[in-house]
């Protein structure tokens, strides 16, 4: 059997990890999986499962995009907070006078 406090621990630890990801999304913007995985230290099979309970609780976008770097094709993750990346700003009023 094991230890409630082993579990409360894990629980600790998954929810920290969390929010070391939502934390390093605020601070850098769109980031792939990878410069996620590196800068958080998280390894990337541990992270794509943490992005895949934050993409179902509404708190990050992700989208799979394959790119090409000399002449090597790449799977990536792209990520980004929602309600994050390019706004649009309102019409100005200046040049309608």
């Amino acid at each position: 059997m094991i230890p409630i406090s082993f579990i409360s621990f894990l629980n600790r630890k998954w929810l920290n990890e969390m929010n070391k990801i939502l934390n390093y999304l605020s601070k850098h913007g769109e980031c792939l999986d990878t410069e996620i995985a590196n800068g958080t230290r998280i390894p990337i099979s541990k992270l794509h499962q943490q992005l895949t309970e934050l993409k179902a609780k509404g708190n990050v976008i992700t989208c799979h995009a394959t790119r090409y770097v000399d002449c090597t094709k790449s799977e990536v993750t792209i990520c980004r907070l929602v309600g994050q990346g390019q706004v649009t700003k309102p019409v100005s009023q200046v040049g309608l006078m």
